[in-house]
């Protein structure tokens, strides 16, 4: 996602960055991020609906296969239900 398609750097310091999306579309979304040391990824939205959400080893459709939150080491699929 581009600025030309909706993505506005709201904040970038030197350790954190902060950003908009416009007008999001429904669906599936996959975000990928990398760091090196500790970070910290927080996704936050309006909405109507309630939703559940949890973190796994491998993706999954089910929300009993995944953890709260997400442990270090790599690539984790995050799962969110309404």
């Amino acid at each position: 996602m581009t600025s030309e398609t909706g993505l506005t750097t709201l904040l970038q310091l030197r350790n954190a960055l902060i950003v908009n999306v416009k007008d999001p579309t429904p669906g599936l979304w996959v975000i990928e991020l990398s760091a090196q040391g500790a970070h910290t990824i927080r996704i936050t939205g309006l909405s109507s609906l309630d939703f559940v959400h949890g973190f796994s080893l491998k993706p999954t459709l089910a929300l009993s296969d995944t953890q709260p939150q997400p442990t270090g080491g790599g690539i984790r699929p995050s799962f969110i239900q309404h």
